[in-house]
């Protein structure tokens, strides 16, 4: 597969809503159509385009298959209902979907739709898919298709072209249809310099934010030092890859650091894993505001792709700030391990 196509889901469709899918097939013909609205565009000559809506033609399709993968990633498979089994005459009647995402030419997204629940070729062979010129991945909500609501129904098809049309059902060259989009983004971009430049002559822009210490080092404290615990290694792994690589990471992108210590659960279902640490989060010095470190859980969702588990997911929260569950000290012999300043580890009063 090439990445000539990869723009299109990466940029042109962004904030855009997936709105209409329908599989023509027949003697004389074999295509998906997929229609997208507030697909952002502005006119060469800076007019505006009224609608806003775009036509991609999936033609001579080579294969479909699907899978089933739930919304929420954090959620036990066995805690939730079965998926239903989708009703794919739908998309030859046409069906209106809300959502979704698309992209083509990605080879992880692909091995998603392999590795989801319920994966199943359909129509042509799994290669005719993957080697195809084009091959496209996208979402319709699984509610829509008697999948339930909890889940998502994910299509990966091949083809050998993609035509693009506009709302008036005329063809757009796919090079002409990212000028469009550059160019209301250049356009965005002068305006928004334009208002600051008013509001800040009329007095109504805010003082200007604290910068931070760029000099400032994080703790010289092992990234990833975790209390005993059963963790799998092959799920500890890949998590003690984030958190050494948030260290070394360039300090400039948010100035703070995160320091695992402790598992505060964990489960392994169906090639899904949950993993809940707690620890450190290191913040440097803004403005008149010292450095500090607060303690900190994370939420991790790991999928197994490859017999390798990779993070897909993630949440974080702040005990003291009530964002999440807060523990005993007695429970958390690391804290005194700590040697770089006092950690702010007790709920603050809400009172």
């Amino acid at each position: 597969m090439t990445d000539d196509y990869s723009v299109i889901g990466t940029h042109l469709l962004h904030d855009s809503v997936f709105e209409y899918l329908k599989w023509d097939r027949n003697k004389n013909s074999n295509f998906l159509t997929l229609v997208w609205d507030d697909c952002i565009r502005l006119n060469l000559d800076g007019s505006e385009i009224n609608d806003l809506h775009m036509s991609i033609r999936m033609s001579d399709i080579t294969g479909i298959a699907f899978g089933i993968k739930r919304y929420d990633d954090f959620k036990q498979p066995s805690a939730m209902d079965p998926p239903g089994e989708p009703d794919l005459s739908l998309i030859k009647k046409g069906i209106y979907v809300g959502g979704g995402i698309l992209l083509f030419n990605d080879r992880d997204t692909c091995d998603d739709v392999k590795g989801s629940l319920q994966y199943k070729v359909f129509f042509g062979e799994e290669d005719a898919i993957l080697h195809a010129s084009v091959t496209g991945v996208f979402s319709v909500h699984g509610e829509l298709l008697g999948a339930g609501k909890e889940y998502q129904v994910l299509f990966m098809a091949g083809c050998r072209e993609l035509i693009f049309y506009d709302a008036a059902r005329q063809p757009i060259d796919l090079a002409l249809w990212e000028k469009q989009n550059t160019f209301w983004w250049q356009k965005w971009e002068e305006a928004s310099r334009d208002n600051y430049r008013v509001e800040s002559k009329k007095g109504m822009i805010p003082a200007a934010k604290p910068e931070e210490d760029h000099d400032h080092q994080p703790p010289k404290e092992d990234a990833y030092n975790l209390s005993p615990n059963d963790l799998p290694p092959d799920i500890s792994e890949p998590l003690k890859e984030w958190f050494e690589k948030n260290i070394d990471r360039d300090h400039e992108d948010d100035g703070r650091w995160a320091y695992a210590r402790a598992v505060d659960s964990w489960w392994q279902e169906d090639g899904y894993a949950v993993v809940v640490l707690r620890g450190i989060e290191h913040s440097a010095p803004i403005g008149e505001f010292p450095a500090n470190n607060v303690e900190t859980v994370w939420s991790f969702a790991l999928w197994k792709r490859h017999d390798n588990w990779v993070v897909t997911s993630l949440k974080q929260g702040w005990p003291p700030y009530h964002s999440a569950p807060a523990i005993p000290g007695s429970e958390k012999s690391w804290l005194s391990e700590w040697t770089s300043g006092p950690v702010l580890s007790e709920p603050e009063d809400t009172d």
